[in-house]
């Protein structure tokens, strides 16, 4: 397998873009050396070692690897043109690939100590004017989705998690980065934080401009249009979940307005307590030293 080095566009550190055939790129960390049939989710199935799969717009397949869990998603369009082209992207060059461009974002978040998941390897293959991709990233350990939690006894009374939510989601804006799929189903609980995952299409939008420090401390300042159209878009969300079953009369129930309403003000309590803490961070280590 022939390496190019190329530089990280995070600048933390260094990657290695490896190809072994014309047309098949694979970005991974210098400690691996990816082997192709890692993309393949039938040779873990081979193996005995393909543990599960979770549907979505295609598949995910958790599967277990000599160095640990991992999860392996191929990437499948959505919308109307999954019609006519489900797992093909049009061709940029290989900057502009999808699975390259989150590889390098989950690679500067967890460099960063952020709640996602640690990139493994990503797979890019060119066919013609057209490219398709597999991203490969560590297995999260989780006890539920959010999702789940929405739709069980728990969400009614139990404020910890909406505060996991709002932590995970304040680290992350207050780090100036957009994810452009928040919703219920891209967050998983476990005991001690919620993690985000599916950050497909998610940006790095800069550090956080215009604080003002205020005898050290700087002033809170209001949510950006991003992060305001990223909370209404996971409001929206948990509205639509949270319809969980229908009762024996045929109607439908949900959590009760005040719950919801309870649950989300602790969310958002905590995400401003989190993102500014986030922020502090950035401005206090960027502040001229004297």
């Amino acid at each position: 397998m022939t390496n190019l080095n190329n530089a990280v566009a995070s600048a933390m550190t260094t990657e290695i873009i490896s190809t072994n055939k014309a047309g098949e790129w694979v970005i991974h960390t210098p400690q691996l050396t990816p082997e192709d049939s890692w993309f393949d989710h039938q040779y873990w199935l081979d193996q005995g070692r393909l543990l599960g799969a979770s549907s979505g717009r295609g598949s995910a397949w958790m599967v277990k690897s000599p160095q640990g869990k991992w999860m392996l998603r191929h990437y499948f369009r959505g919308g109307l043109p999954a019609r006519i082209i489900r797992d093909r992207y049009i061709w940029q060059g290989l900057e502009k690939t999808r699975a390259v461009a989150e590889w390098r974002l989950l690679q500067r978040m967890s460099q960063q100590g952020l709640p996602v998941p640690q990139p493994v390897a990503a797979r890019v293959q060119k066919k013609g004017f057209f490219y398709t991709a597999d991203i490969l990233m560590q297995f999260v350990l989780h006890e539920q989705t959010f999702t789940r939690f929405l739709n069980s006894e728990a969400a009614s009374g139990e404020l910890a998690n909406w505060q996991k939510v709002g932590r995970a989601i304040g680290q992350l804006h207050g780090h100036g980065y957009f994810h452009a799929d928040l919703n219920a189903h891209n967050i998983l609980l476990s005991k001690d934080l919620a993690w985000l995952i599916d950050f497909d299409r998610g940006r790095y939008l800069g550090e956080p401009q215009g604080m003002k420090m205020t005898d050290s401390q700087p002033e809170r300042t209001p949510l950006t249009p991003w992060q305001r159209d990223n909370l209404k878009r996971l409001r929206r969300s948990i509205q639509k979940v949270t319809v969980a079953s229908k009762t024996p009369q045929g109607t439908a129930q949900s959590i009760s307005s005040p719950a919801l309403d309870a649950g989300w003000t602790a969310l958002m309590d905590a995400y401003h307590q989190s993102r500014d803490e986030a922020m502090r961070k950035i401005v206090h280590s960027s502040a001229p030293q004297p």
